[in-house]
């Protein structure tokens, strides 16, 4: 009579089957995990990306404006104009109401600087904006002696992750007085394009801003 032996391990272990099914569900559920994953560092990224360029526009657009508004003596040449040292700008002259799309606005500035350190002949220190190589950029004197030409000129907007496809200025003012006497001039720019190299990161934005001149010409 053979007796059974009651500590012996019945318990069956995984079959291959059952492995192979649950490796294939991980690997489903792992790749699933991965790509929300990347997608969530995707939308991070372009959260930044869009944030700092945003920024970075508000900031020249709130630079402009502070200095156009007590600023004076709007000059809009049809292109890049060479202010040679110890000089005045031109009369005050912009194209009324027409939006331009390559554009350059030399002004007066509210900073007064002495002519070779001589106080009896003061200057206004001019600045100037463009809108050139698909970017904002700016030029300055520091002193009356500063020369003006298209090599002072400096980007103010970082063209690395910035894409315009529109940026106009309209100056608008009303009829002057008498021929001696200007009215006051109302610049408006529009800026237009997108944010990121990559397609599925770019984000779009399209910006107003408005200047009145405090000062009149």
């Amino acid at each position: 009579m053979i007796i059974p032996n009651k500590n012996k391990n019945n318990n069956k272990g995984f079959t291959l089957i059952e492995m192979i099914v649950s490796i294939a569900i991980f690997m489903i559920v792992a790749l699933v995990a991965v790509g929300a994953f990347l997608k969530i560092i995707d939308l991070n990224n372009k959260s930044h990306t869009l944030k700092d360029s945003i920024n970075n526009i508000n900031f020249a657009l709130d630079l402009m404006s502070r200095e156009l508004r007590v600023g004076s003596n709007y000059y809009c040449p049809d292109e890049n104009y060479v202010l040679s040292a110890n000089t005045d700008l031109p009369s005050p002259d912009c194209m009324d109401n027409t939006a331009l799309t390559a554009w350059y606005i030399y002004f007066y500035s509210s900073e007064i600087a002495l002519r070779n350190g001589n106080p009896s002949t003061p200057c206004k220190l001019v600045y100037a904006y463009r809108f050139t190589n698909d970017t904002i950029e700016k030029a300055e004197q520091k002193t009356c002696n500063d020369v003006i030409n298209s090599s002072s000129f400096s980007p103010i907007v970082s063209t690395d992750n910035v894409v315009f496809t529109k940026a106009t200025m309209r100056v608008v003012r009303a009829i002057p007085v008498s021929s001696n006497t200007w009215s006051v001039p109302f610049a408006q720019f529009h800026f237009v394009g997108y944010v990121g190299t990559k397609e599925k990161t770019k984000s779009y934005f399209d910006i107003q801003t408005s200047v009145s001149q405090r000062v009149s010409d």
